[in-house]
């Protein structure tokens, strides 16, 4: 049986499966030695998690990798129960969050723990609250206050993705009709996670380096220890990046072939894609640990390419290709 059949599958024993999968993906990554992104260029959740990570005894590394390992396992399992949830997939199985733990263990910018990373966490948390008002029409106030809180605090962890807020307001106007309350939730959401933690630095005496911060590293250059490793995803980028165009073709001539709730996850995923794009053309300094927010349209990508490409030994091959390098290139880079 293949990869892509055994992961089409919802078997119990295939659960366990991938928790082992996920860490083995990594496991390359640990053992060469991944480098440490700067906690000094975080914003203020971020850095509070490094600090109680510095705190753990044993070494930080593998505590941040195994943080970072969780992470990934949360992406993969959220992603799978939403595309499962709306019937995305011809077969329902575990390929979404097989598709997401690869394209999260290809590098070390993606397997690194950083800012940008716990922030995407709460951005796809975010994404599942909007493609939920389709079937909670009925509490479309509450779910739009969560999604903008989880905006909020993914901003918290990397300021940069404050930017998603235009994520939410765009899928607003395609989501439902026009609400003032609901754009009025969106700047509430918003800014409550930021009312509190000014409230916290209030408290311990520096509001002062809080609005700072806030001032003058609203758009900070993430940096790791050593070069940032940008080359070392080209390949596997451009990997996916072709994959990524074959599922716009394939969702471009099947869309009007699927039902309206798909229609409308994949029109805000398109939207989620369109603003991430943007923020990295406005803030290039991002590169390469800002491009977090790419996880979740590449892993949908790949899923979509392993489930529906017609030419099944080339699927295959493609992500032999792709576990091959996220196994054997950590010892060569």
């Amino acid at each position: 049986m293949s990869l892509i059949r055994l992961f089409q599958t919802y078997h119990p024993s295939v659960f366990g499966l991938l928790l082992l999968y996920g860490v083995g993906l990594r496991l390359s990554f640990w053992l060469s030695g991944l480098p440490m992104a700067d906690p000094q260029q975080a914003a203020p959740l971020a850095r509070a998690v490094f600090a109680l990570l510095d705190m753990l005894p044993g070494s930080t590394a593998l505590w941040q990798g195994g943080v970072a390992t969780g992470v990934a396992l949360v992406h993969a399992f959220y992603l799978n129960y939403l595309v499962n949830h709306i019937r995305l997939m011809a077969r329902p199985g575990y390929l979404p969050a097989a598709a997401m733990l690869l394209v999260a263990s290809l590098g070390a910018p993606v397997c690194m723990l950083s800012a940008p990373l716990m922030g995407s966490m709460f951005l796809l948390f975010a994404f599942g609250q909007m493609v939920s008002l389709y079937r909670r029409q009925e509490q479309t106030a509450v779910t739009v206050l969560y999604a903008a809180l989880l905006v909020g605090v993914a901003g918290l962890f990397y300021l940069p993705y404050f930017f998603f807020s235009v994520f939410l307001v765009v899928a607003l106007a395609f989501w439902i009709p026009f609400q003032a309350r609901a754009y009025l939730l969106v700047l509430i959401g918003l800014a409550l996670p930021l009312y509190f933690l000014t409230v916290y630095y209030f408290w311990v005496g520096r509001l002062d380096a809080l609005i700072n911060e806030l001032v003058h590293d609203a758009w900070p250059q993430v940096r790791v220890s050593g070069e940032q490793p940008l080359t070392d995803m080209l390949l596997p980028g451009a990997a996916l990046a072709a994959v990524m165009l074959w599922s716009f073709f394939y969702l471009q001539a099947n869309l009007f072939r699927m039902v309206v709730q798909v229609r409308l996850f994949l029109l805000t995923m398109m939207l989620f894609f369109g603003c991430g794009l943007l923020l990295t053309l406005v803030h290039p300094a991002m590169l390469p640990l800002g491009l977090a927010w790419l996880l979740v349209p590449a892993a949908l990508a790949l899923a979509l390419f392993l489930s529906e490409f017609r030419w099944r030994w080339l699927a295959e091959a493609y992500q032999l290709f792709l576990l091959f390098w996220t196994v054997v290139f950590p010892y060569f880079s």
